[in-house]
């Protein structure tokens, strides 16, 4: 076999060494300008030391670009093989890394900051996700107000849309801290600190209802292999809030499912609440990301509904409203366990097999009151469940 080094990696190498020659052969004339602007200050010193610090890093530079590998390399051009391999090549990896730091541009004035540093391609693609899926969120939700808050380059940078007692925020990298299983208030790690590229969260009345957890990637590695390295950490190991709320579904956003499109399917992430999500410019996620994000009965339009409950009668009323708050995962069997006013030596009721049974002989109107109680704790809205009530409800 005949070796060569007209490699990915090479070709992805010599991109970034050429950036270098074309950055350093500039700046010398952008620091002349300067000599104009020096405020009384003596620069001049200065500047010609950092210009001639620069003239030498260009030499060296083109001597580098003359000699093999690079003397070898036909083109320069960057691939997703040859950043993979960049990535795994510790030689080359820091020789990205320290390239990329020089040739990102600084500071200028006072006015102006960097909203959204970026480095390898992999971050670049988990900002697009955050930006991405920010602007979904703001056209799946018609009557929220939406804004960008937060330091950049900090687990504050954040997505919120607002409407009246409701609220929808995407966070980026946010950090689940290990508490050692101790509940603590918003988000934490039963075991290790975990940090996801994404999180989004539903509020209700201050209250976070529900999360799901978002986490991107951008490799060549088997989508298979992330979701299984990935998804069940996260979907075991995090919780939010004193009452340990678990993650109503995980999922890894991806540019492509090829190698294992089972994994983003509805009936799958809706049966196991993990998968994937095929996440690129030039194709927006599936339909049904929308409903099974945003748990549809929480943020529909209560317009719609004024007047439903009142055209149930009491029966339908506590199938249905039992039948949603198992499904809302806002009731279990151990939340229902001895809830009514009365000492119980059996449950109320219990949940088995998704449906509610009632354990003690209760008057149809205390059935419902109870249902109503724990509706209202939970901070779930009745009303909004009417448009996805079929007709034999």
């Amino acid at each position: 076999m005949e070796r060569t080094r007209d490699s990915p990696a090479n070709r992805a190498a010599l991109v970034m060494l050429r950036a270098l020659i074309r950055r350093a052969a500039s700046l010398p004339g952008k620091l002349a300008e300067l000599e104009g602007m020096d405020d009384g200050i003596n620069l001049a010193g200065q500047l010609a030391e950092r210009t001639r610090i620069l003239r030498e890093l260009e030499r060296r530079f083109r001597q580098v670009e003359r000699r093999p590998p690079f003397s070898e390399v036909t083109r320069a051009e960057i691939t997703a093989a040859g950043l993979n391999a960049v990535a795994a090549h510790p030689l080359y990896s820091r020789f990205w890394q320290i390239s990329w730091a020089a040739l990102r541009p600084g500071v200028y004035g006072i006015d102006r900051d960097d909203l959204l540093p970026l480095a390898p391609t992999w971050e670049i693609y988990e900002r697009w996700c955050f930006v991405a899926m920010a602007k979904k969120l703001e056209e799946w939700t018609p009557g929220f107000s939406w804004g960008i808050y937060g330091a950049s380059g900090t687990d504050k940078r954040r997505a919120v849309g607002r409407r009246g007692h409701r609220a929808v925020t995407l966070r980026l990298q946010s950090t689940f801290p290990s508490t050692r299983g101790e509940p603590r208030a918003n988000g934490w790690a039963v075991t290790r600190e975990r940090r996801p590229d994404l999180l989004l969260t539903m509020e209700k009345k201050g209250r976070v209802t529900r999360f799901v957890l978002l986490d991107s990637k951008y490799t060549a590695k088997s989508l298979l292999n992330h979701v299984g390295d990935t998804t069940h950490k996260y979907q075991d190991g995090l919780r939010w809030g004193l009452k340990a709320l678990r993650p109503s579904a995980t999922l890894i956003l991806a540019p492509t499912d090829r190698d294992a499109p089972w994994l983003a399917k509805e009936p799958f992430v809706r049966e196991h609440r993990v998968g994937a999500v095929q996440l690129r410019p030039d194709s927006g996620p599936p339909v049904w990301l929308r409903d099974f994000l945003l748990d549809s009965p929480w943020y529909i339009n209560e317009d719609r509904t004024i007047g439903w409950m009142k055209q149930k009668s009491t029966k339908q009323k506590i199938r249905i409203l039992a039948q949603h708050l198992v499904v809302a995962g806002t009731i279990t069997a151990h939340d229902v366990a001895g809830v009514s006013d009365t000492p119980a030596t059996s449950p109320v009721m219990q949940v088995i097999d998704g449906k509610v049974e009632w354990q003690q002989p209760m008057t149809d109107e205390a059935k419902l009151a109870l249902l109503e109680r724990l509706s209202a704790e939970a901070a779930f809205d009745l009303t909004a469940l009417g448009p996805y009530i079929g007709p034999d409800s």
